[in-house]
């Protein structure tokens, strides 16, 4: 996007992260589409050689777990930084003292804890029975459930679907 102004390519990368993230097909479709109309000919030409499975949700077959980055890569090579350069037999058994030392560690830390699982998470965990004590779950066949809150809604096991469409 070289040539175009800051403000301008920031518009245009969010509207490209909301696309890649869009949590439907008709979510997507529809930030497409602006993005394509908002979009200089360099990016609606970039887009036209991108196969939607290999860069949004909504279309890519499989399980992302939210992911779409490489910044786990860009993560274990700061961690091998000194030893990239290493033949591959000494890279592999470095990367395997690293790793013995970090579980030894982890497992140091977590011999500490007072709960079954991260205090952090056992945190979170206990807020969020918290708020769940007042819904009241009532089961409508195998997949439909009908969740009694603030507001009332539907959840759709089987096609992991409910109103606010995540």
């Amino acid at each position: 996007m070289g040539g175009l102004e800051t403000k301008r390519k920031k518009h245009i990368m969010a509207l490209f992260h909301r696309c890649a993230y869009a949590p439907t097909i008709a979510e997507f479709d529809k930030l497409l589409g602006k993005l394509k109309a908002d979009g200089e000919p360099k990016v609606i030409e970039f887009l036209s050689r991108l196969a939607n499975e290999h860069w949004c949700h909504p279309y890519f077959v499989g399980k992302r777990y939210g992911e779409l980055t490489s910044n786990l890569v860009e993560c274990f090579k700061s961690w091998i930084k000194n030893e990239h350069r290493l033949p591959i037999t000494q890279l592999v058994d470095t990367i395997r003292v690293k790793l013995m030392d970090q579980m030894s560690n982890r497992r140091d830390s977590g011999l500490k804890w007072k709960t079954i699982i991260c205090p952090k998470k056992d945190q979170k965990l206990g807020e969020l029975f918290t708020l769940s004590k007042t819904w009241n779950v009532v089961r409508s066949n195998d997949e439909l459930y009908e969740v009694h809150s603030d507001p009332f809604v539907s959840v759709d096991i089987g096609r992991r679907t409910c109103p606010c469409g995540e």
